[in-house]
């Protein structure tokens, strides 16, 4: 449940709005009146739901808290803590035992940070403390909360959120960790998340991660991550398959971690940003011989997972990771197609001869069927039926039309930057003049990010 934060979707809807914190935002406004009230309702309403005695109510990222409706002479973060209070007690009267993200002060600042309020939290409560990142000792989470005598189950994550694979290597290190941590101090147990903020995730690709979280919670060593992408693929798959899996998963993983590091962004993000834009060209081109090796991976990837669906035509798990694999390899060709065209224009600035622009812009960049252009709008294409068939193949049709619509706009993208080089180029440019920088063929309309 989220009864705190996280909770837009209620309130856009006019009959709630004014409970938000600020008007159709994101979290409960603790001076409204009507706001114990509705959580009194909504506890009693969906503790009939299920028979577990569980029950985690989020309290996570509270963006507004202290920055906006604060009352003269009071603390917001024990207005804050005075919700869950109320919520907890709701709970209880249910025969629920609660749960709540142990970070306050929109995950900048944890609990355990708070020593004045944590003593404020109410009896028989369970703390999550969460942290996702790779770290060398994660201690200062848990141990604060076991002092106070706060009974906790710890939450690291499968860095999934706005990735096109997950960040195993990160997330092996997290997981294996903040367990660990957990473990010293005496926690209930693991809780390990997932999330899909890009509202494009696709889910099956985190499974490994989620077997790695399982075992690192049961068995008394670390999960050994140089030998866990072939322990679990000789778990989940026959031997051939298997054979083949290990080696692909491992290459994705170190394809996600080096595109982070080349691109210095998330790669959902990068994948539908404008590879044109000056200071991303620029960093891109200082990083385009690791960014060729990059590929090289995606490419390896494509082959043995191809060659394990063969192996196993019927198995879902295997379409989702064929789609990351090419996905990373369209994310790697659409910025080295840049670079290149970045090179081409800088030779033609210094030698506009006519018969280099069209062998470089006419034929390489323009050509109706096989020119780069036309490979891109082609790939592209291509990805958003198989991303279709894989949300499906796992969840509703829920947002899949505002997904699928960011593949037409990369498309159309790609549209208009031909059409800038027919424009500003080939019709536009004439011999004599000086040749154009590449920055004319970028459209104005840049691409969905």
């Amino acid at each position: 449940m989220e009864l705190y934060g996280h909770l837009h979707d209620l309130f856009r809807v006019e009959k709630f709005a004014d409970l938000g914190l600020p008007r159709y935002g994101d979290e409960f406004d603790p001076r409204n009146p009507r706001v114990l009230a509705a959580l009194s309702d909504w506890v009693a309403q969906t503790a009939k739901l299920f028979p577990s005695p569980w029950y985690h109510v989020g309290f996570d990222e509270p963006w507004s808290l202290g920055k906006i409706g604060v009352e003269p002479g009071k603390d917001p973060f024990k207005a804050f803590i005075g919700v869950l209070r109320h919520v907890a007690s709701e709970a209880q009267r249910h025969n629920k035992r609660l749960l709540f993200w142990a970070d306050i002060d929109a995950g900048a600042s944890t609990l355990s940070n708070h020593p004045e309020l944590v003593r404020e939290l109410p009896g028989g409560v369970i703390a999550v403390p969460w942290f996702y990142d790779a770290r060398t000792n994660y201690d200062s989470f848990v141990q604060p909360l076991a002092q106070a005598g706060v009974p906790t189950v710890v939450a690291p994550a499968v860095w999934n959120w706005n990735e096109l694979f997950p960040d195993y290597h990160r997330s092996i290190i997290n997981i294996n960790g903040l367990t660990a941590a957990g473990k010293k101090f005496k926690t209930l147990g693991i809780m390990t998340t997932g999330w899909t903020d890009s509202a494009q995730t696709i889910y099956r690709q985190s499974l490994p991660g989620l077997a790695l979280a399982a075992a690192a919670g049961w068995q008394t060593e670390p999960v050994d991550g140089n030998t866990f992408f072939a322990d679990y693929a000789a778990q989940m798959y026959p031997p051939a398959v298997a054979a083949e899996l290990a080696p692909a998963l491992e290459e994705l993983a170190t394809v996600e971690e080096r595109l982070e590091n080349i691109l210095q962004s998330t790669t959902q993000h990068a994948f539908w940003s404008d590879p044109l834009e000056p200071g991303r060209l620029d960093q891109v081109e200082k990083h385009q011989v690791e960014l060729r090796e990059v590929r090289r991976l995606a490419e390896s990837a494509q082959e043995r997972l191809a060659h394990a669906r063969r192996l196993a035509p019927d198995d879902p798990t295997l379409s989702s990771l064929v789609l990351a694999a090419r996905l990373c390899d369209y994310l790697c060709m659409k910025y080295l197609y840049a670079v290149e065209w970045a090179g081409y224009f800088r030779d033609l600035k210094a030698n506009p001869d006519p018969k280099l622009v069209t062998l470089y812009i006419g034929i390489q960049m323009n050509a109706q069927d096989h020119g780069m252009l036309a490979d891109l709008r082609e790939a592209i294409s291509g990805l958003k039926e198989a991303y279709r068939q894989a949300w499906l193949e796992e969840a509703t049709p829920y947002r899949l039309p505002s997904a699928l619509m960011r593949f037409d706009a990369e498309w159309f993208y790609w549209r208009d930057v031909q059409q800038g080089v027919v424009d500003r180029v080939l019709n536009g440019w004439s011999k004599g003049e000086p040749f154009p920088a590449i920055a004319v063929i970028r459209p104005k309309r840049q691409a969905l990010e």
